[in-house]
C-alpha cells in the first residue's frame, strides 16, 4: 500500500517530472485559507456547488499558526533561472 508521502510525491512528479529533494517541511506564521474560486473546477466536472466545494486553498499569514507542506526542487526551473 502506498502512504501519504508517496501519494503526494507521486502527484508531484505528474505535474513537475524534473522534481528533485521532494521532502515534507514546517510553514511558520500561516494558515490555509478556502479563498478563491476555480473555474476549471467546474470545466472539470468536479467542483460541487451544493456543498459550496468550488474554491482553492491558499495561505494567509497568521501569526501562531503553522502548516505542513511538501517542498522540492526543479532541474528545469534552476537551470533557466541562469541564464
Amino acid at each position: 500500500m502506498i502512504d501519504a508521502f508517496e501519494r503526494l510525491e507521486r502527484s508531484a512528479m505528474s505535474t513537475f517530472p524534473d522534481l528533485i529533494n521532494f521532502r515534507v517541511a514546517k510553514l511558520n506564521g500561516f494558515r490555509l485559507v478556502f479563498a478563491h474560486v476555480a473555474p476549471i473546477f467546474f470545466e472539470r466536472g468536479i467542483a460541487k456547488p451544493e456543498t459550496k466545494e468550488i474554491s482553492r486553498l491558499s495561505v494567509e499569514p497568521c501569526e501562531g499558526e503553522s502548516l505542513i507542506v511538501t517542498v522540492s526542487k526543479s532541474r528545469s526551473l534552476r537551470s533557466s533561472l541562469k541564464h
